[in-house]
């Protein structure tokens, strides 16, 4: 650790970086810098020195970056949930553009007119339906719920949040007050509040251990009085189990598509944070099947159909393959419920399926859309293979990405374009779609 007393010469920031900080140079040594903007010149200390980097902290403002903008939030630069709200929004996606592609450019992965400008997000505040948020109940009684503090993992006590969907902070702060007096309190670890597009909403406590069943029927009041359905979830043996106590199980998500307005998704399930954006998303890939004019799709880690039943309009049969047994039988349910019938689901290991699945069927399309972790093991698996023809890759992490494109490049993909979308307005996350033919 270093004082805290400036003792480098003042810093320029140049650029911002995948991870949120700003990047200045002393010396030729790249420093980084949390909550800087573009064109600030700034006072600074080293906070943490590196062989290649330091980490710095900001001390003052010499001349203001005109990206700067106030903070919408009381909590912005404590809570670890937002690191670009003092950034505008046109400057937010301009640097996730740069950001995406110095990445891919990096690797030599594309050339420069191969990534496209970031999709803006249609919301820049109110955009997240999800969220998922730690909750600690002190000695004194008191409950504390909320995100941890950058780098550390001390709780930030939420009392306003701008980026989440309107409607959902009541509802928290009602759920916070009843459980602040109820015996679930101590057992509470963390709280996941999901809103449906039709403004109908689903908290799902975790908790350490099952609860008595008079503590249930108590929990399964304060849903009324919060306006929300109640699930409790708690591990039991190796697994985790949920529990219903009250109110509708399915929330819904519209696609923005005629053909399939809407889809489900239950307690357990996956689903995009940003309604809005989902989609965009939709229309990225939608876009890439027509220009592969492939007719039999693969969709590997499907969730609950998110893109394969839109896919399916398209394509004379698509297969989703997911290895959630909540998301699959959503999946099944969607296509029922929107009379698709060249949708076939199977709950499956991805990786485990992949072989006999390829072996067993002509496919001329993959769709990919891994967790943040990414794909390595199916992209080595498809690189390998003599088909299919076309990936496209959905990503919600550049860094995996660009790992795993470079895995495909290696098997004679070659990339087509690449869109990053804006699911994370506030944040330096980026969703991306690419699209690889060879």
């Amino acid at each position: 650790m270093c004082s805290p007393n400036p003792s480098f010469e003042p810093l320029y920031i140049e650029t911002l970086t995948y991870g949120g900080d700003g990047l200045g140079r002393d010396s030729g040594m790249v420093v980084f810098i949390p909550f800087s903007a573009p064109g600030d010149r700034i006072l600074w200390t080293p906070v943490k020195r590196h062989r290649s980097f330091v980490r710095g902290k900001l001390l003052d403002l010499i001349s203001i970056s005109r990206w700067r903008t106030p903070p919408r939030c009381r909590h912005f630069g404590s809570c670890g949930g937002c690191q670009w709200q003092h950034v505008t929004y046109e400057a937010q996606c301009r640097f996730k553009t740069e950001i995406f592609s110095s990445i891919l450019l990096g690797k030599g992965l594309v050339s420069p007119g191969d990534v496209r400008s970031t999709r803006p997000s249609v919301m820049k505040w109110h955009y997240r339906s999800r969220v998922r948020l730690k909750c600690k109940s002190s000695h004194r009684g008191k409950l504390k719920m909320g995100f941890y503090k950058n780098s550390s993992h001390e709780l930030v006590d939420l009392e306003e949040c701008p980026i989440m969907a309107k409607g959902m902070f009541p509802c928290l702060t009602r759920l916070k007050e009843g459980l602040s007096i109820s015996r679930v309190a101590s057992m509470l670890e963390g709280i996941e509040l999901q809103m449906g597009g039709n403004g109908c909403k689903r908290a799902i406590l975790d908790l350490r251990r099952a609860c008595p069943g008079g503590d249930i029927d108590s929990i399964g009041r304060l849903g009324q009085t919060a306006n929300c359905a109640i699930f409790l979830r708690f591990k039991s043996g190796r697994k985790k189990r949920i529990l219903p106590v009250s109110g509708k199980q399915d929330l819904d998500m519209m696609t923005g598509l005629s053909s399939v307005p809407a889809l489900r998704y239950g307690p357990g399930g996956f689903s995009q944070i940003n309604h809005f954006q989902n989609t965009v998303l939709i229309e990225a890939v939608l876009s890439a099947v027509m220009q592969t004019g492939a007719r039999h799709v693969l969709d590997l880690y499907c969730g609950m159909g998110n893109l394969t039943l839109p896919v399916s309009t398209l394509v004379k049969k698509v297969v989703g393959v997911e290895n959630s047994p909540v998301s699959i039988r959503y999946a099944r349910n969607n296509a029922s419920l929107n009379h698709i019938e060249n949708a076939q689901f199977i709950r499956a290991d991805i990786e485990g399926a992949l072989h006999h699945l390829m072996e067993t069927g002509h496919y001329d399309l993959v769709i990919l859309d891994p967790p943040r972790r990414g794909a390595k093991g199916v992209t080595d698996w498809i690189a390998a293979a003599k088909g299919p023809d076309s990936v496209i890759y959905v990503s919600c992490d550049p860094m995996t990405l660009a790992r795993d494109l470079m895995i495909l490049k290696n098997g004679g993909f070659c990339i087509s374009w690449s869109q990053p979308i804006d699911f994370f307005p506030q944040t330096y996350h980026i969703e991306s779609v690419t699209l690889l033919q060879r």
